[in-house]
């Protein structure tokens, strides 16, 4: 089996001979490192979904869909966030996501009248 990084993204192959020694070291690992690992997998999607990368994003949904069950036995419960905008190749955090989110709901109420 390669290495398991809890400092790189989560992805699954389909199928994935290494899946059941990930599994066991998700479950090794601190709370702190795992919601640090859901984090930057889901960022990772983020970044592929926008580029347009489907084969990547299949396996880190695989990845992220493995944490939240393993979250889920060991008690840790991951809520999702809104993360930011993507702006070339990183993700931008808007201070104010619900001013902002309000302001488009605005906008797009007015633009159909």
């Amino acid at each position: 089996m390669p290495e398991f990084d809890p400092t790189a993204p989560l992805s699954f192959a389909h199928p994935d001979p290494d899946r059941p020694a990930k599994e066991a070291a998700l479950r090794a690992v601190s709370e702190d490192t795992f919601r640090a690992l859901y984090a930057i997998t889901r960022a990772e999607a983020t970044r592929m979904k926008a580029a347009g990368d489907m084969e990547a994003l299949y396996g880190l949904t695989r990845g992220m869909k493995t944490l939240q069950r393993i979250g889920g036995e060991r008690g840790i419960i991951l809520k999702a966030t809104r993360i930011g905008f993507l702006k070339g190749a990183g993700i931008e955090v808007p201070g104010d996501f619900d001013q902002m989110g309000q302001a488009e709901v605005v906008k797009t109420f007015e633009d159909g009248n």
